[in-house]
């Protein structure tokens, strides 16, 4: 069960044009391949779209600009680990990247102030960037990760990313710069 609540963000802390009305809850259950959405917070569920090429999800994010935009981590019947990315709700999906990421865990994290930057943590690999929400990839940082099972993204200390890797380590990277010059700068912990 997948849960977005777009709390009301303030424009200090959101640079965007705020909507004049935001909903309450946006639902979204993925049974087997199947995506459903309730039309009244959760009483009745809708089939939204069937993903017939996709056995299991570990994670979805929605848009915060824009909710018809999702982004999943998902892996294929055939075993295949990929980001798909849809801009229509959920009916109409594309593979954006293909690459090995964790059995579990949260391969995925968006920016918490800013609406485009998505995240990837994937096996072997830098961390990978797309500031487009999750339609164009890019590497990220030097970091090297064996098994990345979990990113965090917190804005209580500053902007960090902390990145939980299947080698027992955790990495933190405080963000210094802005947009598409930002940098990470980390070290394991």
């Amino acid at each position: 069960l997948f849960f977005f609540f777009p709390s009301p963000p303030t424009t200090a802390t959101y640079p965007l044009p705020l909507p004049a009305a935001l909903p309450i809850c946006i639902l979204y259950n993925r049974l087997g391949s199947t995506l459903y959405r309730p039309p009244d917070e959760g009483e009745h569920w809708n089939v939204v779209s069937t993903l017939g090429s996709v056995s299991r999800v570990n994670e979805l994010l929605i848009s915060p600009k824009d909710t018809a935009v999702f982004v999943i981590a998902a892996v294929s019947a055939g075993g295949a680990r990929q980001i798909l990315r849809c801009t229509d709700g959920g009916f109409t999906w594309t593979t954006a990247l293909t690459h090995a990421f964790g059995e579990y865990g949260t391969p995925i994290e968006r920016h918490q102030l800013k609406p485009g930057p998505l995240y990837f943590g994937g096996e072997n690999d830098t961390l990978m960037r797309a500031l487009d929400f999750g339609l164009t990839w890019n590497h990220f940082g030097t970091g090297v990760f064996s098994v990345p099972c979990g990113l965090a993204m917190r804005v209580a200390w500053g902007v960090v990313l902390m990145v939980a890797d299947g080698g027992h380590h955790m990495w933190v990277a405080p963000f210094v710069g802005g947009g598409a010059s930002e940098a990470a700068v980390g070290a394991r912990v």
